[in-house]
């Protein structure tokens, strides 16, 4: 065997090492997000705490948590973005995940201070900061502010 014929051969194993180490770390890849997207580690927890007019349900529905979606595809930031927008009473969100199966969101409402009569809408509550919050229930005492159009 010739110097050269054992370089060759050398560089050949070298290559088929690279070739069966990078099949081994794609197998491991393709493996590990199969089990981190599977129901192994879905988020079958959901735990939903200072709630008072919106029900559990909803938010994790609106939160997209009702369908135990994988615990590595829940963005904390995007629930709390998406439930302050599409509930008015909430003024403050916190969400948490705690894997392989849980998340919790603690919601802080807000306080009304007043009913406020609208022309088309009839009587709304507020909060401290005009929000509207929706329609006063039967128990709620509250300053009346009527709102009229200057002639």
């Amino acid at each position: 065997m010739t110097p050269s014929h054992t370089k060759r051969r050398g560089a050949r194993a070298w290559v088929i090492a690279g070739v069966v180490a990078v099949a081994i770390l794609a197998g491991l890849s393709v493996g590990a997000y199969v089990v981190l997207h599977s129901r192994l580690f879905a988020a079958t927890t959901i735990t939903v705490g200072g709630e008072h007019h919106e029900t559990a349900a909803e938010v994790a529905a609106v939160a997209g948590l009702a369908s135990a979606p994988p615990m590595i595809s829940v963005n904390p930031g995007a629930i709390e973005s998406r439930l302050a927008r599409a509930f008015p009473w909430i003024a403050s969100v916190s969400v948490a995940t705690s894997w392989p199966h849980s998340v919790t969101v603690i919601i802080t409402e807000r306080t009304p201070v007043a009913t406020i009569v609208l022309p088309k809408l009839g009587e709304v509550l507020v909060d401290r900061s005009g929000r509207q919050l929706g329609p006063p229930g039967p128990s709620e005492v509250l300053p009346r502010l009527e709102y009229s159009i200057p002639a």
